[in-house]
């Protein structure tokens, strides 16, 4: 039996289990796991840390090690970012890894770390505009009135301000300074500067001046690939300025060279890059909802749950931050969503099948937690990972209600999960509901078909 922890001695646990803090990157909360990136991966102790109290499961991609936790994160975030801080400056980690890590792993680390942290304001801003819309639209609330305007202004704030949220984030995990990297943002959105912007593309330019260069003339507001790439910009040129700029003229004078000499390394090479990035996606995008929305939509839906299980969610998530940037809707964030009820579902037919009355009673509850909540991790890691057919049940029914979502095109208006934010999904009703129903009818039907529960067992 395994010994009960207080929040304090399971984070010193997981401290010591993933190799001490001269192993340690960074680390971060991801919604329910806390997620640690490590020098070598050899000195984390996956078995250890698996049997610790509170711990429901670990997965180790790459260097990335992420620890569910569910409703036990925050406290134990909390004491290790407290145990964290209190270790002496001497003993501050090496951020250059030992063991090698894929060009896949540093892109998955580099997303999640930036948009991970957005994700509330996301989810608070749309849900609100959803609301809002949902009441408008009902005559129940005065259209007129400053309460509908100023909740109007609420729901369009975050994706206004988009730019700012990755410049702050991107600065923090790159290492450069956080507030010369949201000024730049900030700049980049400024009406002052849309406004000088269309006036040099209303007199017929394509390019307006700075410093005698030519910088394409583009607005950045509600952008994602831009700032990512301005990002790197700004921590380029302040690497450089403070390297070779002597210290007594790092506190005065290096922040505004760094701004200075940023505008042109941004906005006239990067930023446009990443704005032609952004158009390449708009395009793409385009080509395969309206050509081969079948095969896209089974793809995703097939792959959802196992994107979660190895922590690569996040990247169809970029591109659904990008839809709701350009469109103001997305129709890739619903077959991710509605994942959540599929996997419910599929848990509560185990659970009906199961015989073990400690599995049976677990499955009736994660069940709920998932198709109710949205949150899948207690689910597909506590059975249905246990189950061969839970597992192909996870590919069949969401290939099936993935490639349905997509041809009725069911679309959402925030990162909320399907039952508890169903107002975002109102754009579209009826494909809505007929998404949702064979995902809850095949999550339970299909499992039970397949002869789920305790013969398919894996031991």
């Amino acid at each position: 039996m395994e010994e009960k922890l207080t929040h304090a001695q399971l984070a010193k646990l997981i401290l010591k289990n993933v190799g001490g803090s001269e192993n340690i990157i960074s680390y971060m909360s991801c919604m329910t796991r806390l997620r640690i990136e490590v020098n070598d991966k050899s000195l984390v102790n996956i078995e250890e840390i698996k049997g610790l109290d509170k711990v429901k499961g670990i997965t180790m991609s790459g260097n990335i090690c992420q620890i569910i936790l569910f409703s036990e994160l925050d406290k134990t975030y909390r004491e290790f970012d407290k145990l964290f801080h209190d270790i002496p400056e001497n003993t501050a980690v090496d951020s250059k890894p030992k063991s090698k890590r894929s060009p896949l792993d540093l892109i998955l680390n580099f997303v999640s770390s930036v948009f991970t942290p957005i994700i509330p304001a996301l989810i608070a801003s749309g849900l609100i505009k959803a609301i809002v819309t949902l009441l408008a639209s009902a005559n129940l609330i005065d259209t007129t009135g400053t309460t509908y305007q100023l909740l109007n202004v609420v729901g369009d704030t975050c994706l206004y301000y988009y730019p700012v949220y990755i410049a702050f984030s991107g600065a923090k995990y790159l290492g450069c300074n956080q507030y010369l990297t949201a000024l730049m943002a900030f700049i980049m959105i400024n009406p002052s500067y849309t406004e000088m912007i269309t006036g040099v593309t209303e007199a017929g330019k394509s390019y307006y001046s700075l410093f005698g260069l030519p910088i394409r003339a583009v607005t950045y507001t509600s952008t994602i690939f831009p700032m990512i790439a301005a990002i790197f910009g700004v921590w380029i040129v302040e690497k450089i300025i403070y390297k070779y700029m002597p210290d007594s003229l790092k506190t005065s004078i290096a922040p505004t060279l760094t701004i200075l000499l940023s505008l042109p390394v941004c906005l006239g090479i990067l930023a446009p890059l990443g704005s032609f990035l952004n158009d390449g996606f708009g395009i793409v995008f385009t080509w395969i909802y309206t050509n081969i929305p079948v095969v896209a939509g089974l793809l995703l839906g097939a792959t959802g749950s196992f994107l979660v299980m190895f922590g690569c969610h996040m990247i169809p998530v970029v591109f659904a931050m990008t839809n709701f940037a350009n469109l103001g809707y997305d129709v890739i964030y619903p077959i991710l969503s509605i994942n959540s009820v599929m996997v419910g579902f599929i848990a509560l037919a185990i659970a009906f099948k199961s015989t073990d009355k400690k599995e049976k009673s677990y499955g009736i509850t994660v069940s709920f937690v998932s198709a109710v909540l949205g949150i899948t991790e207690p689910a597909l890691y506590g059975i249905i990972m246990n189950h061969k057919k839970g597992l192909l049940s996870l590919v069949i029914v969401g290939g099936l209600y993935g490639a349905i979502s997509m041809v009725l095109g069911t679309q959402t208006t925030a990162l909320v999960s399907p039952v508890l934010g169903f107002p975002a999904y109102m754009g579209k009703v009826l494909p809505f509901i007929i998404t949702m129903l064979v995902a809850a009818a095949g999550g339970f039907l299909i499992p039970v078909l397949l002869g789920t529960g305790d013969k398919d067992k894996i031991k």
